[in-house]
């Protein structure tokens, strides 16, 4: 718990080998705080001081989670210089809504709520984009839409 965070938060990674090929992809998954702006921009600033501190140049990343923020503000578009947001995959299958967090609504008023990302360094292409709303037993799953993305590596 840092800044101005109202709950303490992590950020979980690993490295793995893709076994047939034993190329290496990092993964990095967070939540932001929900509450905290100054911590929100901060939390980006270290996650990204992390990837750089930890991986290799020439090993492919990702980064993804409830970041708590909306694709304008400043700590987005900063992070979106650095890494690709793989909703905006280049010649790409992009499906579903944009916003990925429901409140367990079923309506129109949580239009524009995108919170959740998967972010891709340069060496990730992403095939696939999707975010999924699907209802189970006629209720949501979570107060969030899950996010997909279908990938290749390349170096």
């Amino acid at each position: 718990k840092g800044w101005d965070a109202a709950i303490k938060r992590v950020c979980t990674w690993g490295k793995f080998r893709i076994k047939s090929t034993a190329e290496v992809i990092w993964v990095f998954n967070t939540h932001f705080d929900h509450r905290g702006e100054k911590a929100r921009a901060q939390s980006v600033k270290l996650i990204m001081k992390m990837i750089r501190e930890k991986v290799d140049q020439a090993d492919p990343v990702l980064l993804m989670g409830d970041l708590n923020l909306r694709p304008e503000t400043s700590p987005i578009q900063w992070l979106s210089s650095e890494m690709n947001d793989a909703r905006y995959c280049e010649k790409c299958a992009v499906l579903g809504p944009e916003e990925t967090w429901n409140g367990f609504q079923n309506d129109e008023n949580n239009s524009g709520n995108r919170i959740d990302y998967i972010f891709t360094s340069q060496n990730i292409r992403v095939k696939k984009y999707a975010v999924f709303t699907q209802l189970t037993g006629g209720r949501f799953n979570s107060d969030h839409f899950p996010v997909y993305i279908k990938f290749d590596l390349y170096r």
